[in-house]
């Protein structure tokens, strides 16, 4: 492509993960890519948006300190005082970030192509990149509506916003398109139908893209299986078990090469990323007194897993919590993934501040419960089940 920064269209953007991938993505310090127009229905979502999408008007090491005190929380700074501090770079913003509902009836298809064809700005080789709201594909939606009539099930029309997609990528044939989406789109049905697979031979566009996958080699992409369409986070240093489909569209008449393939890398874990955050209590339920402290009831629930019929390798190292050595961590800090993941998530100008980083309130019984999880793992090197538990953990 021949961009120095290749546009990029993102539909059904949420609060912008997938954007924030993209734009993080560097070549020779320069960004490879560059969102153009972001478009999302949801209001709070739209705020990071909007947000994400000035601090990107900014290099990095020129980011204002106003930009920090802001989403630091700082009484002296509030989104009007940044606005009227930097008026162009939120107006750029305001732009780039649209609050609309694709397919609704007050942001119809000519409007939505208009600001696609403002923010393109004449360019031909872009990227069309977004998934499909996915409630109504997930495993975990339908179970929560299996009490629902099918009809309406079926007829949710969430099943059916990928065609709003479908209809952009149709009119303005961008040279490549990313769609994600979630696992359960699998085994969703519409009338005994999978959706998948409609999906799939909908975005072919009677062969004018071809779709690959970015984890499964293959002579042809034609002889590729659903399930080959999985991406499993945890199988690239992401700490975490997230199943994701993703879809590489590639136009057939482009200069694109056949993409590569996503390496398999190192584990990485929960704690290689978290590790060194800033070290917090958990709250104290406000049922419980307020005089209640921590570690007076961390001490209560190391009585009682003395006392209990918990192993004799669970009590030892509750006695060392006791003579104030804590479980020693079952992880050591090698992994470079996490480092380098590390490095595009941390800024250096947030100095000690963690953004989003605050403990939960607990009730003390379920501090007794974590307490015992966390030395069972320490003894034995796994989690303990609920059979594992002192009687005390598991009863009202």
């Amino acid at each position: 492509m021949a961009q120095s920064s290749i546009p990029i269209i993102d539909l059904f953007a949420g609060p912008g993960g997938l954007g924030e991938g993209f734009s993080a993505y560097k070549k020779a310090k320069n960004p490879r890519f560059r969102i153009k127009l972001s478009i999302e229905k949801d209001p709070a979502a739209h705020k990071t948006l909007r947000l994400r999408s000035f601090y990107r008007q900014f290099t990095k090491s020129k980011v204002p300190q106003a930009y920090y005190d802001y989403i630091l929380g700082k009484p002296t700074m509030s989104q009007e005082i940044l606005e009227q501090l930097y008026p162009n770079e939120w107006a750029a913003a305001k732009k780039e970030s649209w609050l609309a509902e694709l397919g609704a009836n007050n942001f119809p298809d000519s409007l939505v192509d208009q600001k696609i064809t403002e923010a393109l700005n004449g360019a031909t080789e872009w990227m069309l990149i977004g998934g499909p709201p996915c409630q109504a594909y997930s495993v975990a939606g339908r179970s929560r509506r299996a009490g629902e009539n099918i009809k309406d099930f079926e007829n949710d029309h969430r099943h059916f916003l990928y065609r709003q997609y479908l209809r952009i990528l149709d009119k303005f044939r961008p040279f490549v398109f990313i769609m994600e989406n979630v696992k359960g789109l699998l085994s969703s049905k519409i009338n005994t139908q999978f959706i998948f697979h409609r999906i799939l031979k909908d975005l072919k566009l009677d062969g004018y893209y071809t779709i690959y996958s970015l984890t499964t080699p293959t002579d042809s992409p034609n002889n590729l299986k659903p399930k080959d369409f999985v991406i499993k986070t945890e199988e690239h240093s992401i700490p975490q078990s997230r199943h994701r489909i993703i879809l590489l569209g590639v136009r057939n008449n482009s200069s694109i090469m056949k993409p590569r393939l996503l390496k398999q890398r190192h584990a990485c874990s929960v704690y290689n990323m978290l590790h060194d955050l800033p070290k917090l209590n958990s709250k104290i339920s406000y049922k419980e007194k307020s005089s209640a402290e921590f570690k007076d009831i961390i001490k209560t629930g190391i009585k009682i897993i003395e006392r209990s019929n918990a192993p004799q390798a669970v009590k030892k190292v509750c006695r060392n919590v006791t003579n104030g050595r804590p479980p020693k961590s079952l992880n050591s800090i090698t992994n470079k993934e996490a480092r380098k993941i590390k490095s595009w998530l941390t800024d250096e100008k947030l100095k000690q501040s963690v953004l989003n980083h605050e403990p939960r309130r607990h009730i003390s019984s379920d501090i007794h419960r974590y307490l015992f999880a966390s030395c069972y793992a320490a003894a034995f090197g796994i989690s303990p089940r609920l059979k594992d538990f002192p009687r005390h953990c598991y009863e009202p």
